[in-house]
This record gives C-alpha cells, sequence and structure tokens, in this order.
C-alpha cells in the first residue's frame, strides 16, 4: 500500500518514540490535524500534531503530553501538566478544539449495560459486566481551543462546581458471532467494549476570535451543549440546549409540555465564515411520564449563534 502525505510519518517530532496510537483526523484549508501517542491507555509522550496536505510534510507540535495547562487567559499553570488529550478534535482551518486532562486524581463510577439497541450487543455486556462497568476517569478535564496562527491556547470550560465532567461513554463493536454468516469475528472485528469521547466543536468569530461548542455533564447530574468564547470566561457559558429545559424552544411543533432527554454534537457541529455561525443539534426530547403514555420527539436541528453571546 502507497502512502501518502502524514501516514507514513511515525515518530512523534522531538522524540525517537514511535506513534503507539492515532486517532482520525479533522482538515480544513489543506492543513490536517490529529492526536497520536505512543500508548492510548496510558500516554507519556504525543499529543495534537498539525500537518500540510502535501506528500512527506514535516509534522508541527500544537501540544504535548507534560504542556503546562493554560488558563481562560492564555496564561499557562506554573505547577499543572497536561497528562491527557481527546482524540476528537474539530479544526476549522485556524483555530482547533480538544479536550484535555491533568493531575492524577480520579473519580470513578458504574455504567450499566444498555437496554435498547441491538440483542447481541446488549447480551455480551451483560455477560461480561453482569454488575456493571467501573469507569474511572480524571478529576481535573477542560476544553481547549487553541489558534494555530499564533499559538495561543486558552481553557473554555474546566470540570469543577459547574460541570463535573466533559467524556460520555457508549458500549459499542462487534461481538463474536454477529452479522452476517454468524462469523467469529476473527482478527478484523474489536470485540465490544465500553468506550469514553468528548465532543467538542469550534468556528471563527470576526477576524481573530473564535466561538466553542462543548457537551457537558453537570455538576447536578443534568447536561447539556453550551457555548462560549474568550469573552465569556468560564462562569458564563451560554446553554445552546440541555436536558429539562423546554422542547418547544427547541422546536415549537413539539408535543406540549416535552421536555429535553439527550442532546448531541459532533465535531464539524458548529461551522461559521466569521460572520455568521451555525450550531447544528440532535435532540430527543419526551413528555415527562403520568397517567398518559410518554410521547418521544426526535430531530436534527440547526440554529444561527449570536456574533455576540447573550448576557455579555
Amino acid at each position: 500500500m502507497k502512502c501518502d502525505a502524514v501516514t507514513c510519518l511515525n515518530p512523534a517530532p522531538g522524540t525517537d518514540v514511535v506513534f503507539g496510537s492515532t486517532a482520525p483526523p479533522s482538515a480544513a484549508s489543506g492543513k490536517i490535524v490529529f492526536a497520536g501517542f505512543d500508548d492510548e491507555e496510558n500516554p507519556a509522550v504525543g499529543g495534537i500534531y498539525l500537518a500540510l496536505l502535501e506528500p512527506d510534510p514535516p509534522l508541527s507540535t500544537l501540544v504535548r503530553i507534560g504542556d503546562p495547562v493554560p488558563g481562560p487567559d492564555g496564561v499557562a499553570s506554573a505547577d499543572d501538566r497536561v497528562t491527557r488529550f481527546g482524540e476528537a478534535l474539530s479544526f476549522d482551518g485556524r483555530f482547533v478544539s480538544f479536550w484535555g486532562a491533568w493531575g492524577d486524581e480520579t473519580r470513578s463510577f458504574v455504567l450499566d449495560c444498555p437496554e435498547d439497541g441491538n440483542a447481541d450487543l446488549i447480551a455480551f455486556c451483560r455477560e461480561h459486566y453482569p454488575d456493571g462497568f467501573e469507569a474511572v476517569v480524571p478529576l481535573h478535564q477542560g476544553i481547549f481551543v487553541q489558534d494555530t496562527s499564533t499559538g495561543r491556547t486558552v481553557m473554555v470550560a474546566e470540570t469543577g462546581e459547574r460541570y463535573a465532567d466533559f467524556l460520555f461513554w457508549v458500549f459499542s463493536g462487534r461481538p463474536p458471532g454477529a452479522g452476517e454468516g454468524g462469523d467469529e469475528g476473527g482478527d478484523d472485528f474489536e470485540p465490544p467494549r465500553w468506550r469514553a469521547s468528548s465532543f467538542a466543536a469550534v468556528a471563527p468569530l470576526g477576524s481573530s476570535s473564535f466561538t466553542a461548542a462543548f457537551k457537558a455533564l453537570r455538576a447536578d447530574g443534568g447536561q447539556g451543549v453550551y457555548l462560549a468564547s474568550p469573552s465569556t470566561g468560564l462562569d458564563r457559558p451560554v446553554a445552546a440546549a440541555e436536558t429539562g429545559m423546554s422542547a418547544a424552544s427547541i422546536d415549537p411543533k413539539s408535543p406540549p409540555g416535552t421536555l429535553v432527554t439527550v442532546v448531541g454534537l459532533e465535531r464539524e457541529g458548529l461551522r461559521g465564515n466569521g460572520s455568521t455561525t451555525y450550531l447544528a443539534l440532535a435532540v430527543s426530547m419526551e413528555t415527562p411520564a403520568g397517567e398518559e403514555e410518554a410521547v418521544g420527539w426526535a430531530g436534527v436541528y440547526r440554529s444561527q449563534v449570536p456574533s455576540k453571546l447573550p448576557g455579555l
């Protein structure tokens, strides 16, 4: 197989360590960004890298494991160092958003197997995790945006009093014996497992700033998608959609009394040209359980993001 562009570049820049794991890249404006590590589960070397979309380009390091943690003003911490980066990057050609974690403290919780979906997948999960799966995540997490033109990185959200987590879990994969022909999966299929992902997107705002969107689990147990820009700081994000809010604020045609139950955001969900920005969300809604049967409602929605976020 012939390799082009960054697919043949293995050593992490500045080291003799070969990438043991890379993630699906994001590309725009003739450039590509991706996350690469020596060890996906416990990285000691690696980070987020940029390259031009051309044969055999050099890699530029945007951020790396061990870098100081940037604050909301772009000033790096004197003590905290980044220990992990997320694989899901959003890149508009200039700004790149990413999840990062720091410190040694963790929190744990138990995930129950899904009740809806593929029967084989559910059965596999219940067989291997009859008492649930104990997930362990970093206590200190943040959503960051870097301006690749200037190299300045800022934090737009962090866990603490407002948010408990930016990671969301799903049990996925192909159970042995499932699929056409009843094969056992072989080497071409990864067995099902629990996976965690962060969800963030970024788009330009004006000529030199940005708007970021991210999904978060609130400290009170709810969740939603929130908007932030450098001017909002960490304390004034704007809720685009969150659980418990009236569905009529998202879809005026939704049944009376319907509330938002699930919100989804993908890394291409926020796009703009500097003057006009649009946000795309997947939203599920349901009427509260009561005497009558609950009514479900769902859709993909697009809205224009204000050039100046409310309340600022």
